[in-house]
């Protein structure tokens, strides 16, 4: 029989598989959404700007004081207009804004309905 030495310095080799070229990696392409998956984001990207609207918002104070424009009363002349009026109480401002201030005061619906005599209420200032 004879005896084997092994020597411990040399290691026994093997065959090696030759080498590929290493190639740049491919960035990897982004997952397309199916519509569902589209329609779940919108909604959460939604429900989450509502989310934040609403909690950045804080509720409005409320007051007791309600606004009365301060009015003085104007008796209707024979052959007077709202216009007329409007333009006699605030000579130096719009007429329009006026005489549409006259007609939510008096609540017409109609300005040409008014009557001889008949009191209105008209803005002051």
């Amino acid at each position: 029989m004879t005896s084997t030495v092994l020597d411990h310095t040399t290691r026994p080799t093997r065959p090696c598989a030759p080498r590929r070229a290493v190639r740049a990696q491919e960035p990897t392409p982004v997952p397309r959404l199916t519509r569902r998956g589209r329609f779940v984001v919108v909604v959460a990207v939604l429900l989450a700007t509502f989310g934040a609207f609403t909690l950045r918002g804080a509720p409005a104070a409320s007051t007791d004081v309600v606004y009365h424009p301060k009015t003085a009363t104007v008796v209707v002349s024979p052959g007077e207009t709202v216009w007329d009026i409007a333009n006699r109480v605030a000579p130096h401002s719009d007429i329009r804004t006026t005489v549409a201030q006259i007609e939510e005061l008096n609540s017409l619906s109609d300005p040409g309905a008014i009557r001889i005599g008949q009191p209105l209420s008209v803005p002051v200032g």
